[in-house]
């Protein structure tokens, strides 16, 4: 288990109101795992253009809400981004591509008197290690599904992601994807507004994504 506390960029308030943000890795839930398994990906399409594998791209989502006024929000079926080789028209002209991975972390912010104000349990999806006609290792269904949330009366919490980046980390004669993906935090009550930016990077070689920052 990793247990990290992360310093609040605070916004708007006084440094007495200031909310201690925890988080921690924790075991999936079990309706995570049953909604991956749920999820059933479309059949290939019939395409007959040129693909780029060195180019990696997202063809899926870029930004979408997880948390919307503290309810969750994000489908794992429909809230998702790809990092995969130009050209294609989806993940499933790619062969070998991981089972679901998931990976769950819970956020508490904690004020002065030591009560939790906002206790979140969100998830990061994704599928690795897809090639193209045997070339690279690309990723598929780069996800964050919120499964539980419990927000004090008072406080407003959002969670979104602002940005996700394809990369090939790789060469051109052998590609890897990568997908840095960046989720906000923000917290606020008539009198508070605090956000808090984390960071996670994916491989399309890779089981676990990484945590950038610590």
């Amino acid at each position: 288990m990793m247990s990290v506390l992360i310093t609040s960029v605070a916004l708007s308030q006084m440094p007495d109101d200031l909310l201690r943000l925890r988080i921690e890795e924790v075991e999936t839930p079990l309706g995570v795992w049953e909604e991956l398994y749920r999820s059933e990906p479309p059949a290939a399409p019939f395409r007959d253009g040129v693909v780029s594998p060195a180019t990696i791209v997202n063809l899926a989502k870029s930004v979408w809400t997880v948390i919307d006024k503290s309810r969750p929000v994000a489908k794992i079926e429909t809230d998702y981004a790809s990092a995969l080789p130009k050209g294609i028209t989806a993940p499933a002209e790619l062969a070998g591509f991981s089972e679901p991975q998931a990976r769950s972390f819970r956020l508490r912010g904690e004020n002065v008197f030591g009560l939790d104000v906002y206790d979140v349990t969100y998830t990061l999806v994704h599928q690795f290690g897809g090639a193209y006609r045997g070339v690279g290792r690309y990723l598929a269904n780069v996800g964050v599904v919120a499964s539980e949330v419990d927000v004090l009366w008072g406080y407003k919490l959002d969670l979104a992601v602002v940005r996700t980046t394809p990369v090939n980390a790789g060469t051109d004669a052998e590609p890897v994807a990568a997908l840095g993906l960046e989720l906000e935090l923000t917290v606020k009550t008539p009198l508070q507004h605090q956000t808090h930016t984390l960071l996670y990077y994916f491989r399309g070689d890779e089981a676990e994504p990484t945590r950038v920052g610590g």
